[in-house]
């Protein structure tokens, strides 16, 4: 690999970078174990059960647990109404944030992105139990409002279709009120958190002909538990952010220079190098910010593409670096046609 910028920089340089590197690094472990605030908020939401209402005809569109307009509540399970209705006219609702010292909480932009899952809660009944791999439908609506006083709920998701699989285990002791221990169930997860409150709304109809929401046991209530990354982390996480961004563009500029100014073409080690460097740019972009100020929808597939792509190129990088040094070292055809199979072989394995 001869003439490779890389290889050709001094160890009084190398060691200094190094150096610098090391202590960044340090720095950066400093400020996360001692200065950051707690990642993530949560909070768990029992779901009231509301009773399907219509009027004129015409179903209701969201039921809210609290507000100037709540839904008509039922009782739980034991409610009185409950045998003269039907599993598909019973709505789980779940509001939040929730409230405290009986004052409304908002939300904040700075959350970032939040997801929630949910978990089942199915009593012991000696006639009536879940079975293996239940097949679960539920019809999930998730509504907002930016303003606490009014009773208004927009839509963000209506009655969109989630199948999932209930896995429980059997309690301890096999008598009527003992809970099942079921897994929890993730529901969604949005990449930003763009308004202050939210509603969900949750439907279990019932369908013999596909088996959907039939063999789940006795149900006794759903709990909802949403995660929230803090205010605070988002701070520290986008300013470090925007720090790595500022470094590592100037380098990139002055790689791709040093490059271009050789007398010859550039080897497939330093445009792999820089291929790496700007996978690392658009890994720290700083895009986050705009989503204090704009409702970005797309965080979550951006976050995907851009983390798969810097660890891609990372992987290729190394392996590219360690199969160029062992090449290097072949004497002979055979020795070099191994390593050359064994070398794109990784690469095209990592791609």
């Amino acid at each position: 690999m001869a003439g490779v910028i890389l290889e050709n920089l001094s160890t009084k340089k190398l060691v200094p970078i190094c150096i610098l590197l090391m202590a960044f690094s340090l720095t950066c472990f400093i400020i996360g174990g001692k200065l950051v605030p707690d990642p993530v908020h949560t909070q768990n939401a029992i779901g009231n059960w509301c009773k399907r209402q219509f009027v004129n005809n015409t179903e209701v569109k969201w039921y809210p647990s609290r507000g100037k307009q709540p839904c008509d509540r039922l009782d739980g399970p034991d409610d009185k109404r409950i045998s003269t209705l039907r599993a598909e006219d019973i709505v789980f609702s779940f509001q939040y944030p929730l409230p405290r010292d009986n004052e409304e909480k908002l939300m904040s932009r700075w959350f970032m992105y939040h997801f929630a899952i949910v978990n089942f809660n199915i009593e012991y009944k000696q006639n009536n139990n879940p079975g293996e791999n239940a097949k679960l439908k539920l019809i999930v609506s998730v509504g907002y409002k930016d303003d606490p006083k009014s009773d208004q709920w927009l839509t963000l998701h209506h009655e969109r279709e989630v199948d999932r699989t209930l896995q429980c285990a059997p309690p301890s002791t096999l008598k009527d009120g003992y809970r099942w221990e079921c897994d929890f169930i993730d529901l969604f997860e949005f990449g930003s958190m763009p308004h202050k409150q939210y509603l969900v709304n949750i439907r279990l109809p019932p369908n013999p002909q596909t088996g959907d929401n039939i063999n789940i046991g006795y149900l006794s209530g759903i709990d909802l538990v949403w995660f929230a990354q803090t205010g605070g982390f988002t701070l520290y996480f986008m300013v470090m952010k925007t720090v790595f961004f500022a470094m590592i563009l100037p380098l990139t500029i002055w790689n791709y220079k040093r490059v271009s100014d050789l007398n010859r073409p550039a080897v497939f080690l330093e445009k792999l190098s820089l291929t790496l460097a700007i996978s690392a740019l658009l890994l720290n972009l700083p895009i986050d910010w705009l989503t204090l100020v704009i409702e970005m929808k797309f965080m979550l597939l951006w976050s995907d593409i851009r983390q798969g792509l810097f660890l891609t190129v990372l992987l290729c990088y190394w392996v590219v670096f360690a199969s160029e040094h062992m090449m290097a070292s072949c004497y002979s055809e055979s020795c070099l046609l191994i390593r050359t199979l064994s070398y794109y072989l990784q690469v095209a394995l990592y791609v």
